[in-house]
């Protein structure tokens, strides 16, 4: 039996990874665990927002059975489980009975100071669950904790010192809603950042609002599907969003889900508040958005990338609901003329010697020269952190080789977005060497460098980024000056 300690969410992220041979990546406000092993696959962050208010996201599935117990001594903080896909299972120490963590409910629990829970994750299972913690005490030190405090009264105020508490709802597909938004949720800039907090907010909300029904008419029932009906609702939302070139008729999601064309619609209405069609033309045209701004694709051939049947189709959705032609949403974005930039991380291979390091930042200036691409590349104990900037297509482009560079693994995508200026510009690339030393073209000195300081940015964040890459730029301009003396 593994026993996590009590501490936050990304410390105890950290205590698993080790467990379970991961990699870890902590931020300011955030960490994150990538498995790819004998012991499974899959990812797990945390994210803390206030002190007493965190989230953890697992996407996981392992090989063996892991079984822990968590210990929380000095409180009673809330966890409200959510679980998308697979089946947890969590247990009081003070009781016998053994509380399953299915797929579509709603999880309340609340630990005893004298109690401890034990959790064991199936093997074999993909393991959707989003976990999110509340802790009064501390929330109550903090005047932005006050809407979530207030939120939970009503439970907070049924907990026993004494007894662990525990809520398991009935099936609130209502919530997968916002859970599954968390999870398919990639975009690492600030709006990313906020899109996530509002899911968060919104998971609360939905199994707060559950529990107080249950608690005020347990009997009452107002989903129009069964269960299994509704769970095929929402797994037509992953297929629909991984396959937009296909027609998607009701024919075909009838017999992709098994359900009638009118449970469909009905299921569609509950849970998304449209029809199908209507939410399958959401989805290309939000899908539109992001290829006429990312990719150099045309007019025409963003038409079959989503699956609309011809350019004027795609046009009159479009201005209907963004008011203005594809052409002219792509014309606008970049008349702002605007500077893209994409920030990464990844893990040196263990051949990697300073002589290679060199040739790789040579190579760099030479051909990122040629597209009009700065940055700088910070290698520091066998990691890579590097800031491209430039045209959109010959970033993204350039981030594919990247991906496929056989030197170094575990490359990460920490942030990427448009800005009006660029923070590097008379330099192609530089890097800080493992002793400290901070290199490029034109300089070649030791500086007084604190890393660890520079690392601990949350470089998740377009703002954390920005200042990162300053400190960085201020220290070249400081050693440009020492050369020129």
């Amino acid at each position: 039996m593994n026993i996590l300690e009590s501490g936050t969410f990304i410390e105890e992220l950290k205590a698993l990874s080790q467990l379970l041979g991961g990699s870890f990546q902590s931020y300011d406000k955030s960490a994150v665990m990538k498995l790819d092993n004998e012991k499974g696959y899959g990812e797990v962050k945390a994210y803390e927002f206030l002190p007493g208010f965190q989230l953890k996201v697992y996407d996981i599935e392992l090989t063996e059975e892991l079984r822990f117990i968590k210990d929380d001594p000095s409180h009673q903080p809330l966890y409200l489980l959510y679980s998308l896909k697979g089946q947890v299972e969590h247990q009081f120490q003070s009781e016998e009975e053994t509380n399953l963590i299915k797929p579509m409910h709603n999880v309340i629990l609340s630990t005893s100071e004298s109690d401890k829970s034990e959790v064991t994750i199936p093997s074999d299972t993909p393991i959707k669950l989003s976990v999110i913690f509340i802790d009064q005490k501390q929330l109550q030190r903090t005047q932005q904790g006050e809407s979530i405090r207030l939120a939970i009264k009503r439970i907070t105020d049924e907990l026993d010192e004494k007894a662990s508490f525990k809520y398991i709802g009935d099936f609130t597909p209502e919530t997968s809603v916002f859970a599954t938004q968390l999870l398919n949720l990639k975009r690492n800039d600030i709006i990313g950042r906020l899109m996530l907090e509002a899911n968060v907010y919104n998971i609360i909300a939905s199994q707060l609002d559950d529990h107080l029904r249950n608690q005020d008419n347990p009997d009452q029932n107002e989903s129009p599907l069964s269960k299994d009906e509704l769970y095929e609702i929402i797994n037509l939302y992953d297929y629909i969003r991984e396959n937009l070139e296909l027609e998607h008729t009701i024919k075909e999601l009838a017999l992709e889900s098994g359900l009638t064309a009118k449970k469909l619609q009905i299921g569609f209405g509950y849970l998304y508040g449209s029809s199908v069609n209507n939410f399958v033309q959401y989805l290309r045209l939000e899908r539109a958005k992001t290829l006429l701004i990312e990719d150099e694709l045309s007019i025409s051939e963003i038409v079959y990338e989503i699956g609309f049947s011809s350019k004027s189709y795609l046009s009159k959705l479009f201005r209907e609901r963004y008011q203005m032609s594809p052409s002219d949403y792509r014309s606008q974005y970049k008349r702002k003329k605007l500077i893209f930039e994409l920030n990464y991380t990844s893990r040196a291979n263990k051949t990697m010697d300073e002589k290679a390091i060199n040739e790789i930042v040579e190579k760099s200036r030479e051909n990122n020269a040629k597209f009009g691409i700065t940055g700088c590349l910070v290698y520091y104990q066998d990691s890579f952190y590097q800031i491209l900037e430039g045209e959109r297509r010959d970033i993204l482009q350039l981030y594919d080789n990247i991906l496929k560079d056989e030197r170094h693994n575990q490359v990460s995508l920490l942030w990427k977005g448009d800005k009006s200026v660029r923070l590097f510009k008379d330099w192609s690339l530089g890097y800080i060497s493992p002793t400290g030393s901070f290199r490029n073209k034109l300089i070649d000195y030791d500086l007084d460098l604190d890393v660890n300081e520079l690392l601990s940015y949350d470089l998740t964040s377009s703002k954390s980024t920005k200042v990162f890459w300053l400190q960085i730029r201020r220290m070249i301009k400081a050693a440009k000056k020492e050369d020129k003396k």
